[in-house]
C-alpha cells in the first residue's frame, strides 16, 4: 500500500513540474513572430 501511493506521488510530482516548466525555455517567440528590431532600438 505505502509502495503504491509513494510511486504516485514520484509520477504526480514529475508531472506536475514537467507541466509547470512547459514554454519557460528557448526563445519566447515563434520564429515568424520575431518582431523588427528596428523600431524599438534607442
Amino acid at each position: 500500500m505505502k509502495q503504491k501511493l509513494a510511486m504516485m506521488v514520484l509520477i504526480l510530482s514529475v508531472a506536475a513540474a514537467g507541466l509547470s516548466a512547459c514554454g519557460k525555455r528557448g526563445d519566447p517567440y515563434r520564429p515568424s513572430e520575431i518582431p523588427d528590431k528596428t523600431a524599438s532600438a534607442t
